[in-house]
């Protein structure tokens, strides 16, 4: 902010956190070179900022205490590729949002989900791991966006209630056991 008085001007900066560089999902910091009065927020004055090793152990820590209450998980913007096995046994977890940053979904990333009912995959997903969703027991409906290219073996195996799912164009391959044990199943919608 700059504040002219008496042809004096003067620059004044308020901010709230100053921040840390390279947090896995949060923007670094922007840097201002030069203020004549800073106005900040104290409130972590006299404490070190954790490595960012302990700040994702902690959101770890945070996710599976949301996943052992039951409950929806919102994965932050930012998030390229949700690993192998991320959500495994997350029993709870009843309906995720995927960020569009995500392209890939790893392999069993969220096997034995049993709870697991809305999925939302957004346009930037082009892959789909082997047994991504097997055994998601409650899940009930799919809509895969057209940008999916590559679905793995098995991704929606004993998917018992599953009773609707849209294969994208661009997938030249339904690999084996990939409805197996799907016993809902009435729309299996595949483009010609």
């Amino acid at each position: 902010l700059w504040i002219t008085e008496n042809d004096k001007t003067v620059k004044l900066v308020y901010t709230g956190d100053i921040g840390v560089n390279d947090r896995p999902i949060l923007r670094d910091p922007k840097k201002i070179k030069k203020a004549d009065f800073v106005v900040m927020e104290s409130t972590y004055g006299d404490r070190l900022h954790e490595s960012n090793e302990s700040s994702i152990q902690e959101l770890i820590d945070i996710i599976a205490d949301t996943v052992k209450r039951g409950g929806n998980v919102i994965i932050p913007k930012g998030v390229k590729k949700i690993e192998k096995q991320a959500f495994k046994n997350c029993r709870k977890v009843t309906s995720v949002v995927i960020p569009d940053s995500v392209t890939e979904i790893g392999k069993s990333a969220f096997l034995e989900c049993h709870g697991l009912t809305d999925i939302l995959i957004p346009s930037s997903v082009v892959k789909i791991g082997a047994w991504a969703f097997n055994f998601c027991s409650e899940l009930k409906m799919v809509n895969l966006p057209d940008s999916i290219n590559s679905l793995g073996v098995g991704a929606f195996k004993k998917c018992w209630n599953l009773q609707y799912i849209n294969i994208p164009q661009g997938v030249k391959t339904i690999r084996e056991d990939m409805f197996e044990y799907c016993f809902a199943l009435k729309h299996v919608h595949i483009p010609y």
